[in-house]
């Protein structure tokens, strides 16, 4: 499992992870509500998703995600800055060639990180496709080059707690 920071802040961040995309990419309420039954193993209308211009909310039980789905690039113009600090050059490549990127957030921050970490894990492995480069965690300042393991990875972190949707 990965040592997730804890933040001292009197406002707590939200607990984020962002699929960086190669072309721009907006989740339909049914692939949001497909993901969350593959998750949480129900059916596709048990999910509750309300929609709008980009931004989609998933409530699951005691769970609620944020969607922001946006057409530029991560970071806008701070992006390229961002990149050359980068040491790895596969993380490197992934973030210069996205133009693009959905921020999954779990709302409210704070509270058990680890938690919110594990339920965006399992959610995040149900939306990846070929469009996604990788999924960077701004809280943690990580990137995950989506490569043949990144699924296995983001199952394997989300089976670490139970994130049974009825219980926070």
């Amino acid at each position: 499992m990965w040592p997730f920071k804890k933040k001292n802040k009197a406002i707590e961040d939200p607990i984020s992870m962002v699929l960086l995309h190669q072309q721009p990419r907006h989740y339909q309420v049914d692939e949001i509500q497909s993901a969350a039954a593959r998750v949480w193993q129900g059916s596709a209308d048990e999910f509750t998703v309300m929609e709008s211009n980009g931004k989609a909310i998933l409530h699951v039980g005691g769970h609620m995600l944020s969607l922001v789905s946006v057409g530029q690039r991560y970071l806008g113009n701070m992006s390229s800055e961002f990149e050359k600090r980068m040491q790895n050059p596969v993380q490197r490549s992934v973030w210069a060639r996205h133009t693009s990127w959905t921020a999954v957030d779990y709302l409210p921050g704070g509270g058990d990180i680890e938690l919110k970490y594990c339920v965006l894990a399992r959610f995040i492995a149900e939306l990846l496709d070929s469009n996604c480069l990788g999924i960077y965690m701004p809280g943690e300042q990580a990137l995950m080059p989506h490569d043949p393991d990144v699924y296995a990875e983001l199952k394997k972190m989300g089976a670490s707690r139970d994130t049974y949707p009825y219980l926070t």
